[in-house]
């Protein structure tokens, strides 16, 4: 298949629609498929997570280290790096048909019993011998525990945010400080002479300006109504180690590569990270990933696509009073897995570092606290997350158990309290999960259950089942 760099994709889903979610659809389109061309799948998610942006203009808390033993037993990442991300590639596992009757956050909000705070008692990890849970299906489980400290399991309204023409212009004087620009989509903002010049117009219909710098031509983006900001090389993509995760053909291209030793430590990248994202006044997020990746230059004829640069990737999630969110895009429900609530998306920024500073940030649906509808709600025990997770599993490996020929091995790796968003309505959104933006939507307290698939003959895969933690409601499972 022939490759893509930015440029086309940026091009064609502009110039195809002018609203958001029509386009996001569009560009997740061009990578929906396992086999699709890995700089078209990177490059359509880079897409895709910049047109939901919303602005970061108000507060919270810096980022920080992720907890080491928050997961374990990861193989396809890298044992000295912190938690590992859930990636945005979106493959099932299972059956993904349409769910009925998906209950909205009024519905949630019912369900939930405010109490004075007393932190979670857990056992630090659960151990069971393997049994057969459906027809040639077999689960083993050691897992670890983990509740991070906080001092309320929190309820809360976030609202998306927007930029201003002011907030970009600061953004984009950060980077590329007196920078002579080259427009990519129009002369909108540009007079002659190629002097910056961004209006409320550009601000309001998007803009797309490049700078070379060095010897790379450099891209900022900002799209309709101030919905999101990307700065970046205009032709060449980062890939990290996420992206291997169940996926062969990645792994085959690219694992190898991204594997290699980097000269830049990851302290030193993440300190870096972490002042850009305090320079910029971004807060309310925290560090859910860091890993190693490659600036990859767009393919020749031959579809080989040259190393330029090995650093790191740096991913914020939103923050709930210390439950973190998942880096994640969901996929699934149906008969097989019934589901309660419909997720949705919430803020996420991604930084590139490597031995030539930041050379790729982006920020995708960027919210803010609204109002706190609860300071602390009982919870689920783990105890009764974990038989939520094995009453799930079962189910849905009982469909289709008598055709089932070859063995599938489960091995539960972790038991972790977390927080996912979910919207506000759940409109028309049965399939479980809105990948588009939201205005508002809930942060609430969730057990995620994570597990890896052996198949006889086959790769492993990975996934988790999320769940509320206040009444135990099914969430759509994460693939990656």
């Amino acid at each position: 298949m022939k490759r893509l760099a930015t440029d086309d994709l940026l091009i064609l889903g502009m110039a195809l629609t002018a609203d958001k979610t029509a386009m996001e659809q569009r560009v997740r389109g061009v990578f929906a498929r396992k086999n699709s061309a890995k700089p078209t799948k990177a490059l359509a998610i880079l897409l895709c997570v910049i047109l939901g942006v919303g602005c970061f203009t108000t507060a919270c808390q810096p980022a920080e280290e992720v907890p080491e033993n928050a997961e374990r037993d990861f193989k396809a990442i890298s044992s000295d790096l912190p938690a590992q991300t859930h990636v945005p590639d979106p493959e099932y596992f299972f059956d993904n048909s349409i769910n009925e009757n998906l209950d909205d956050t009024n519905a949630f909000l019912s369900t939930c019993v405010e109490e004075p705070f007393t932190p979670l008692q857990v056992p630090t990890a659960f151990s069971e011998s393997e049994t057969e849970i459906a027809n040639n299906v077999f689960m083993t489980i050691e897992a670890n525990v983990t509740v991070p400290e906080t001092d309320g399991y929190s309820v809360t309204r976030f609202r998306s945010k927007q930029f201003t023409i002011e907030e970009y212009r600061s953004m984009i004087s950060y980077f590329l400080p007196d920078a002579v620009w080259q427009s990519n989509m129009t002369t909108l903002c540009l007079p002659d002479g190629g002097e910056f010049d961004l209006n409320e117009i550009g601000v309001s219909d998007g803009f797309r300006f490049s700078v070379i710098r060095g010897e790379r031509k450099m891209d900022v983006a900002g799209w309709q109504n101030g919905s999101g900001f990307f700065f970046g090389p205009r032709d060449d993509v980062v890939y990290r180690e996420g992206y291997l995760v169940n996926d062969e053909e990645m792994e085959t291209e690219f694992g190898e590569e991204i594997r290699m030793p980097i000269s830049l430590t990851r302290e030193d990248a993440q300190a870096l990270s972490d002042k850009t994202i305090s320079d910029m006044g971004i807060t309310g997020v925290v560090l859910d990933s860091a890993q190693r990746a490659c600036l990859f230059a767009e393919g020749d004829a031959d579809g080989y696509m040259p190393v330029l640069t090995r650093g790191w990737a740096f991913i914020y999630t939103q923050d709930n009073n210390g439950l973190r969110a998942f880096e994640y895009h969901g996929s699934g429900g149906g008969p097989r897995d019934p589901l309660k609530y419909v997720a949705s998306e919430s803020t996420e920024i991604q930084v590139y570092v490597d031995n030539d500073g930041v050379t790729m940030f982006w920020c995708n649906n960027f919210y803010s606290v609204d109002e706190v509808v609860f300071d602390n709600v009982a919870i689920l025990s783990a105890e009764d997350a974990l038989q939520l997770f094995k009453d799930r599993l079962a189910h849905v490996m009982s469909y289709d158990a008598e055709r089932r020929t070859s063995a599938e091995y489960i091995d539960v790796l972790s038991v972790t309290l977390a927080s996912m968003a979910i919207a506000d309505a759940s409109g028309e959104h049965t399939a479980g999960y809105q990948g588009d933006g939201v205005e508002t939507f809930l942060m609430v307290p969730i057990w995620s259950v994570r597990f890896r698939i052996t198949h006889d003959g086959g790769p492993d895969e990975y996934c988790t089942y999320p769940f509320s933690a206040t009444d135990g409601g099914a969430l759509t499972r994460m693939d990656g």
